[in-house]
């Protein structure tokens, strides 16, 4: 059992809500935040929600897996959840390219 487990850490957390309020401050350039909140939605919630669980579930199923385990149908789920984040990302990635001044 993990011994810190049920254990809040106020350092902890001032640190994981600081160290973020710090680069989207600095990234804001004095204006408002909206730019950080779109970089944050567009970008890194899809990582974090989208395909952080399939690389989690991928790495426990190696140290699990045998040759009868491995199959297309079983790995489903996780394949097209993959597949939609990187299809999320990439059309987020497209619309900030021609939303850009320089390439308007």
């Amino acid at each position: 059992l993990c011994p810190v487990q049920n254990k809040f850490s106020f350092p902890a957390v001032a640190i994981s809500l600081t160290l973020p309020t710090i680069v989207a401050i600095a990234l804001a350039e004095g204006g408002d935040l909206t730019g950080a909140l779109h970089f944050n939605g567009a970008f890194i919630t899809p990582l974090l929600y989208g395909l952080l669980p399939v690389i989690l579930y991928q790495s426990v199923q190696k140290k699990e897996a045998t040759a009868d385990n491995f199959s297309i149908s079983s790995n489903l789920p996780q394949i097209l959840l993959g597949v939609g984040t990187m299809g999320a990302l990439g059309q987020e990635i497209i619309q900030d390219l021609t939303s850009l001044p320089i390439l308007s």
